[in-house]
């Protein structure tokens, strides 16, 4: 990291300044503000704590590998358990941050550059502006990219496939969310232990409380996207929703 300027979060890992613009408060050296992140935390750090005999995490939509690497940072912290951490991105300047993250901070992470989809494949995946915004999604009319490429898609299930437990899954991918659960529904209630989704329109929201519902999953969190809504911690103001889901059979 010689001279690259970078910056320490409160659980000690560093992140270089060049991954964003403005946005300090995901670096800050005292515990996580009252705001909607903090449920990502809770949930990552929850997950961590529960954990036993190993840690197993995927992070889709992983941009530069934020929440993988806050939770191996968390592991060593809390228990030393070895673990298991695999991070998808396919914004092509995310992915090669996400790989550089975890180098600076010794994570050892299975990193694929793909879109998570509901097929596997190929899809067209709008990029641009990776500093300022960690937006970017799948191609799908809903929005107008600036720049377009061709990238490659896994499935849900396709990643879950080679794993035998998983203790969380962070998924943040702009409107796919509904579309990647349901195509691996039968797999994650099987394996996974708690879901952690930041959402982004009411349609998709209302799929995934139908999906988990049916699977009898525990509702834990459920803010809407772009709303304001009171929480344990205060009121706070949701851009990105937030879903977290446990399994009780697992």
């Amino acid at each position: 990291m010689a001279g690259c300027r970078t910056l320490p979060n409160w659980i000690g890992v560093t992140t270089r300044r060049e991954f964003f613009v403005e946005e300090l408060r995901f670096v800050t050296v005292t515990p996580p503000p009252p705001d909607a992140e903090l449920f990502e935390w809770i949930d990552v750090l929850e997950a961590v704590t529960r954990a036993a005999g190993e840690f197993t995490m995927l992070e889709l939509g992983a941009g530069y590998g934020r929440w993988i690497v806050n939770a191996a940072a968390a592991l060593r912290a809390y228990s030393g358990l070895p673990h298991s951490l695999t991070a998808v991105e396919a914004e092509p300047m995310h992915f090669r941050w996400l790989e550089i993250h975890c180098r600076d901070n010794d994570v050892d992470a299975n990193l694929v550059h793909a879109a998570v989809a509901p097929s596997r494949g190929s899809v067209e995946f709008g990029v641009g502006q990776p500093s300022s915004w960690y937006g970017q999604a799948i191609a799908d009319g809903t929005w107008s990219p600036e720049r377009v490429l061709t990238v490659d898609a896994v499935t849900l299930s396709d990643l879950l496939e080679p794993l035998e437990r998983v203790d969380l899954i962070h998924c943040d991918i702009q409107g796919a969310e509904a579309a990647v659960f349901q195509e691996a529904a039968t797999v994650v209630a099987a394996k996974v232990q708690r879901v952690h989704v930041g959402t982004h329109r009411a349609d998709v929201e209302l799929r995934l409380r139908q999906l988990f519902s049916s699977l009898g999953w525990e509702n834990v969190n459920d803010y809407a996207s772009g709303t304001s809504a009171e929480t344990p911690w205060g009121r706070m103001d949701f851009e990105d929703g937030v879903q977290t889901w446990l399994n009780p059979r697992t």
